[in-house]
């Protein structure tokens, strides 16, 4: 609820038929969420652990997103329009989730419209971090993307391994190491 109530107040009643809808759900390390194919049915909120969203492309993971404690995850475009999913989400640690369904977030919206405005927080978190992925991509070269990610996530890169984080900044794990070396020599 302290999540929730960070986007904006909730009446104890909503919070109530919130907290009778929440599911707890233990994923453990590397085990799948989600698979391309499936139906994301759940909007997940992660109490502690860390996942990532990734794609395959001709046998080839590619990270989306990374999340960990305090975030929310889902696949949008499937939770929202209740349609497979294209990509697959994965433990990256040991994690604990709370979710809660589709048809119970429905639910909920139609019982308490005030659980709307969290619902127009999280879509706009989640348009924030995409744009910032696509104009980081188009824009800042690898080194400047690890820097960022440094200064903005240090906690993440410290627990993630490196092929994932190659993977979502577009280089090979080799590039990877040599940015990573190279910034902590300067840090030094």
């Amino acid at each position: 609820m302290q999540l929730l109530n960070q986007i904006a107040r909730l009446s104890p009643e909503c919070q109530e038929a919130i907290c009778n809808k929440l599911e707890r759900i233990e994923l453990p390390k590397k085990s799948l969420y989600i698979k391309e194919g499936l139906i994301s049915r759940y909007i997940c909120f992660i109490v502690s652990g860390m996942v990532r969203s990734y794609d395959l492309t001709d046998g080839k993971e590619y990270t989306n997103y990374i999340n960990c404690e305090g975030d929310i995850f889902y696949v949008v475009q499937s939770f929202d329009k209740q349609r497979p999913s294209t990509q697959y989400i994965m433990a990256v640690e040991d994690t604990l989730i709370y979710r809660m369904s589709y048809e119970d977030i429905t639910d909920i919206y139609a019982q308490f419209p005030e659980f709307l405005a969290h619902k127009a927080a999280i879509t706009q978190k989640y348009y924030e971090i995409t744009d910032a992925i696509a104009v980081s991509l188009r824009k800042k070269k690898p080194e400047d993307m690890y820097a960022y990610l440094m200064e903005h996530r240090p906690a993440v890169m410290l627990r993630i391994p490196g092929k994932y984080i190659a993977s979502y900044m577009g280089v090979c794990l080799r590039t990877y190491n040599k940015i990573k070396k190279n910034y902590c020599s300067r840090k030094h």
